[in-house]
Protein backbone atom coordinates (compact mmCIF):
# COMPACT_ATOMS: atom_id res chain seq x y z
CA UNK A 1 0.00 0.00 0.00
CA UNK A 2 1.34 3.45 -0.64
CA UNK A 3 1.32 6.53 1.69
CA UNK A 4 1.12 8.78 -1.10
CA UNK A 5 -2.31 7.60 -2.00
CA UNK A 6 -3.84 8.97 1.28
CA UNK A 7 -1.79 12.07 1.00
CA UNK A 8 -3.64 15.51 0.44
CA UNK A 9 -1.45 18.68 -0.58
CA UNK A 10 -2.80 21.10 1.58
CA UNK A 11 -0.96 24.24 -0.23
CA UNK A 12 1.30 23.93 -3.05
CA UNK A 13 4.22 26.08 -4.77
CA UNK A 14 3.87 27.38 -8.54
CA UNK A 15 5.51 29.75 -10.70
CA UNK A 16 3.67 32.49 -12.37
CA UNK A 17 4.43 35.49 -13.98
CA UNK A 18 4.49 39.20 -12.46
CA UNK A 19 4.13 42.42 -14.57
CA UNK A 20 4.41 46.02 -13.54
CA UNK A 21 1.58 48.21 -13.64
CA UNK A 22 3.93 51.48 -13.78
CA UNK A 23 6.34 52.44 -16.21
CA UNK A 24 9.80 52.82 -15.92
CA UNK A 25 12.83 51.37 -14.49
CA UNK A 26 11.60 49.54 -11.42
CA UNK A 27 13.86 46.63 -9.89
CA UNK A 28 13.31 44.51 -6.65
CA UNK A 29 15.86 42.12 -5.61
CA UNK A 30 14.94 38.27 -4.59
CA UNK A 31 12.28 38.55 -1.64
CA UNK A 32 11.64 42.24 -2.17
CA UNK A 33 8.08 41.52 -3.93
CA UNK A 34 6.05 40.05 -0.58
CA UNK A 35 2.68 41.42 -0.06
CA UNK A 36 -0.49 41.00 -1.96
CA UNK A 37 -2.47 44.33 -3.08
CA UNK A 38 -5.33 42.84 -4.02
CA UNK A 39 -6.07 39.68 -2.31
CA UNK A 40 -6.56 36.73 -4.33
CA UNK A 41 -8.72 33.53 -3.08
CA UNK A 42 -6.80 30.58 -2.36
CA UNK A 43 -3.51 32.40 -2.42
CA UNK A 44 -1.61 32.42 0.85
CA UNK A 45 1.37 34.28 0.51
CA UNK A 46 3.68 35.66 -2.71
CA UNK A 47 7.37 36.12 -3.18
CA UNK A 48 9.46 36.62 -6.43
CA UNK A 49 12.37 34.24 -6.33
CA UNK A 50 14.87 35.68 -8.78
CA UNK A 51 15.66 39.56 -8.70
CA UNK A 52 13.13 41.79 -11.18
CA UNK A 53 15.39 44.12 -13.53
CA UNK A 54 14.01 47.09 -15.88
CA UNK A 55 12.30 45.04 -17.96
CA UNK A 56 11.13 46.12 -21.21
CA UNK A 57 8.23 46.62 -23.72
CA UNK A 58 5.90 43.43 -24.43
CA UNK A 59 8.07 42.23 -27.69
CA UNK A 60 6.59 41.72 -31.44
CA UNK A 61 6.09 39.02 -33.14
CA UNK A 62 8.95 39.69 -35.09
CA UNK A 63 10.89 40.41 -32.26
CA UNK A 64 10.24 37.25 -30.86
CA UNK A 65 11.43 34.95 -33.26
CA UNK A 66 14.15 36.35 -33.43
CA UNK A 67 14.98 35.85 -29.60
CA UNK A 68 13.31 32.38 -30.37
CA UNK A 69 15.71 31.63 -32.98
CA UNK A 70 18.58 32.96 -31.07
CA UNK A 71 17.99 30.63 -27.88
CA UNK A 72 18.81 27.64 -30.00
CA UNK A 73 22.66 29.00 -29.64
CA UNK A 74 22.60 28.36 -25.85
CA UNK A 75 24.42 24.71 -26.57
CA UNK A 76 27.20 26.12 -27.84
CA UNK A 77 30.03 28.90 -27.24
CA UNK A 78 32.51 31.61 -28.51
CA UNK A 79 29.60 31.77 -31.68
CA UNK A 80 27.89 35.27 -31.69
CA UNK A 81 24.43 34.07 -31.66
CA UNK A 82 25.90 32.00 -28.36
CA UNK A 83 27.34 35.38 -26.90
CA UNK A 84 24.44 37.36 -27.37
CA UNK A 85 21.75 34.88 -26.00
CA UNK A 86 24.11 34.96 -22.75
CA UNK A 87 23.88 38.30 -22.27
CA UNK A 88 20.47 38.62 -23.37
CA UNK A 89 19.38 36.47 -20.71
CA UNK A 90 21.11 38.61 -17.61
CA UNK A 91 18.86 39.80 -15.35
CA UNK A 92 18.44 43.54 -15.10
CA UNK A 93 19.60 44.02 -19.53
CA UNK A 94 17.04 45.43 -21.15
CA UNK A 95 19.23 45.40 -24.43
CA UNK A 96 22.52 44.42 -26.00
CA UNK A 97 23.97 45.02 -29.22
CA UNK A 98 27.75 43.24 -30.67
CA UNK A 99 29.98 44.91 -32.99
CA UNK A 100 32.49 42.62 -34.27
CA UNK A 101 35.41 43.74 -36.73
CA UNK A 102 36.80 40.52 -38.65
CA UNK A 103 39.46 42.94 -40.88
CA UNK A 104 43.07 43.52 -40.30
CA UNK A 105 42.88 47.42 -39.45
CA UNK A 106 40.46 49.61 -37.19
CA UNK A 107 36.76 49.66 -38.26
CA UNK A 108 33.95 52.71 -38.44
CA UNK A 109 33.21 52.00 -35.44
CA UNK A 110 36.50 52.37 -33.84
CA UNK A 111 36.65 48.57 -32.90
CA UNK A 112 40.68 47.05 -33.37
CA UNK A 113 41.23 44.18 -36.14
CA UNK A 114 40.11 40.79 -34.90
CA UNK A 115 38.15 42.57 -32.30
CA UNK A 116 34.50 42.76 -30.61
CA UNK A 117 32.61 44.73 -28.28
CA UNK A 118 29.44 43.65 -26.55
CA UNK A 119 27.15 47.15 -25.75
CA UNK A 120 24.48 45.97 -22.86
CA UNK A 121 22.15 48.78 -21.06
CA UNK A 122 22.19 47.53 -17.76
CA UNK A 123 22.49 49.34 -14.52
CA UNK A 124 26.18 50.65 -13.73
CA UNK A 125 26.92 48.98 -10.28
CA UNK A 126 29.87 46.51 -9.40
CA UNK A 127 27.91 42.93 -9.54
CA UNK A 128 26.45 43.91 -12.67
CA UNK A 129 30.10 44.37 -14.41
CA UNK A 130 31.45 41.38 -12.99
CA UNK A 131 28.56 39.73 -14.01
CA UNK A 132 28.63 40.77 -17.72
CA UNK A 133 32.66 40.61 -17.85
CA UNK A 134 32.45 37.00 -16.68
CA UNK A 135 29.11 36.17 -19.38
CA UNK A 136 31.89 37.29 -21.79
CA UNK A 137 34.50 35.46 -20.86
CA UNK A 138 32.91 32.33 -20.61
CA UNK A 139 31.73 32.83 -24.27
CA UNK A 140 34.27 34.98 -26.37
CA UNK A 141 36.27 32.67 -28.75
CA UNK A 142 40.43 32.56 -27.72
CA UNK A 143 42.82 34.96 -28.82
CA UNK A 144 39.66 37.60 -29.73
CA UNK A 145 40.11 40.92 -27.94
CA UNK A 146 37.07 41.98 -26.02
CA UNK A 147 36.71 46.28 -26.61
CA UNK A 148 34.61 48.85 -24.92
CA UNK A 149 34.73 51.40 -22.21
CA UNK A 150 34.38 49.59 -19.14
CA UNK A 151 36.94 46.97 -17.81
CA UNK A 152 36.10 44.86 -15.25
CA UNK A 153 38.30 41.91 -13.88
CA UNK A 154 36.99 37.90 -13.56
CA UNK A 155 38.68 35.10 -12.88
CA UNK A 156 38.63 32.47 -15.61
CA UNK A 157 38.56 28.76 -14.70
CA UNK A 158 42.00 28.11 -13.56
CA UNK A 159 41.66 31.44 -11.17
CA UNK A 160 43.51 33.83 -12.61
CA UNK A 161 42.24 37.14 -13.45
CA UNK A 162 41.36 38.17 -16.62
CA UNK A 163 40.39 41.91 -18.03
CA UNK A 164 37.54 42.17 -19.57
CA UNK A 165 35.89 44.87 -21.81
CA UNK A 166 32.36 46.04 -22.51
CA UNK A 167 30.65 49.24 -23.13
CA UNK A 168 27.43 50.83 -22.29
CA UNK A 169 25.42 52.89 -24.79
CA UNK A 170 25.78 56.53 -24.21
CA UNK A 171 22.12 58.52 -23.62
CA UNK A 172 21.30 60.95 -26.21
CA UNK A 173 18.95 63.52 -24.83
CA UNK A 174 16.16 64.20 -26.91
CA UNK A 175 13.57 67.09 -26.67
CA UNK A 176 10.13 66.31 -28.47
CA UNK A 177 7.59 69.43 -29.12
CA UNK A 178 4.18 67.76 -30.39
CA UNK A 179 1.89 70.53 -31.49
CA UNK A 180 -1.55 69.97 -32.46
CA UNK A 181 -4.75 71.20 -33.97
CA UNK A 182 -8.25 70.28 -32.35
CA UNK A 183 -10.54 68.38 -34.74
CA UNK A 184 -14.11 70.71 -34.51
CA UNK A 185 -16.51 67.72 -35.08
CA UNK A 186 -14.77 65.76 -32.41
CA UNK A 187 -14.25 66.33 -28.24
CA UNK A 188 -10.83 65.16 -27.03
CA UNK A 189 -10.13 63.21 -23.74
CA UNK A 190 -9.71 64.66 -20.82
CA UNK A 191 -6.00 65.82 -19.94
CA UNK A 192 -5.12 64.50 -23.62
CA UNK A 193 -1.82 66.65 -23.53
CA UNK A 194 -0.75 64.12 -20.50
CA UNK A 195 -1.80 61.55 -23.05
CA UNK A 196 0.39 62.81 -25.92
CA UNK A 197 3.37 62.63 -23.83
CA UNK A 198 2.58 59.17 -22.57
CA UNK A 199 2.36 58.65 -26.16
CA UNK A 200 5.98 59.94 -27.09
CA UNK A 201 7.50 58.20 -23.92
CA UNK A 202 6.24 55.08 -24.70
CA UNK A 203 7.08 55.23 -28.33
CA UNK A 204 11.02 56.58 -27.33
CA UNK A 205 11.19 53.64 -25.07
CA UNK A 206 11.02 51.44 -27.77
CA UNK A 207 14.21 52.87 -30.00
CA UNK A 208 17.65 51.02 -29.40
CA UNK A 209 20.83 51.37 -29.70
CA UNK A 210 21.73 52.77 -33.15
CA UNK A 211 17.81 53.26 -34.07
CA UNK A 212 17.29 57.04 -35.55
CA UNK A 213 14.52 59.16 -34.13
CA UNK A 214 12.07 60.12 -36.72
CA UNK A 215 10.03 63.02 -35.41
CA UNK A 216 7.21 61.56 -37.95
CA UNK A 217 6.64 58.34 -36.17
CA UNK A 218 5.63 59.51 -33.14
CA UNK A 219 2.26 60.65 -34.88
CA UNK A 220 1.21 56.94 -35.34
CA UNK A 221 1.02 56.23 -31.20
CA UNK A 222 -0.11 59.56 -30.45
CA UNK A 223 -3.18 59.04 -32.29
CA UNK A 224 -4.08 56.17 -30.77
CA UNK A 225 -3.50 57.46 -27.56
CA UNK A 226 -5.66 60.27 -28.16
CA UNK A 227 -8.41 58.73 -30.69
CA UNK A 228 -10.51 61.56 -30.86
CA UNK A 229 -10.09 65.26 -31.05
CA UNK A 230 -7.13 65.48 -32.83
CA UNK A 231 -6.76 67.23 -36.25
CA UNK A 232 -2.96 68.03 -37.53
CA UNK A 233 -0.06 67.08 -35.10
CA UNK A 234 3.30 67.89 -35.85
CA UNK A 235 6.21 66.19 -34.14
CA UNK A 236 9.50 68.23 -33.80
CA UNK A 237 12.57 67.43 -31.89
CA UNK A 238 16.20 68.23 -30.93
CA UNK A 239 19.14 67.13 -28.85
CA UNK A 240 20.22 68.64 -25.16
CA UNK A 241 23.37 68.34 -24.05
CA UNK A 242 22.06 67.51 -20.70
CA UNK A 243 18.99 65.64 -19.42
CA UNK A 244 17.89 69.40 -17.65
CA UNK A 245 18.67 71.33 -20.27
CA UNK A 246 16.09 73.89 -21.67
CA UNK A 247 15.25 73.59 -25.67
CA UNK A 248 16.55 76.08 -28.34
CA UNK A 249 13.64 77.48 -29.72
CA UNK A 250 15.49 78.09 -33.28
CA UNK A 251 16.88 73.71 -32.87
CA UNK A 252 13.18 72.62 -33.50
CA UNK A 253 13.00 70.21 -36.59
CA UNK A 254 11.08 67.87 -38.24
CA UNK A 255 14.20 65.98 -39.84
CA UNK A 256 15.76 63.00 -38.64
CA UNK A 257 17.97 62.82 -35.28
CA UNK A 258 20.89 60.05 -36.24
CA UNK A 259 22.02 57.85 -33.60
CA UNK A 260 25.25 55.96 -33.60
CA UNK A 261 25.69 52.19 -33.06
CA UNK A 262 27.03 52.66 -29.50
CA UNK A 263 24.23 55.51 -28.52
CA UNK A 264 20.80 55.64 -27.71
CA UNK A 265 17.99 57.66 -27.91
CA UNK A 266 16.83 58.65 -23.83
CA UNK A 267 13.24 60.19 -23.32
CA UNK A 268 12.25 62.25 -19.88
CA UNK A 269 8.71 63.43 -19.25
CA UNK A 270 10.27 66.77 -18.47
CA UNK A 271 11.55 67.21 -21.96
CA UNK A 272 7.96 66.85 -24.23
CA UNK A 273 6.35 69.58 -24.69
CA UNK A 274 2.74 69.70 -25.91
CA UNK A 275 1.46 73.37 -27.56
CA UNK A 276 -1.24 74.29 -29.50
CA UNK A 277 -0.68 75.27 -33.14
Amino acid sequence: TSVIQYMKAERIRVQAPIEALDFGPIQAPAGAVSQMITAVGGVYSVVNTRPLGVGRFRETDAEFRQRASSTLALGGSATYNAMFTALTNISGGSEVLLLQNTTNSVDINGLPPKSFEAIINIPDTVENNILVGTTILGEKPLGIEAHGDVSVTVKDISGKDQIIKFSRPVDVYIAVRVKYELYDEETPPDHFSDLIKEAVIEYGGTLTSGRDVIPTRFNGNIYRKVPTGLGTVIVECQVLDQPDDAPVVGDWSTDPISIAAKETSAFLLQNVYVEEM
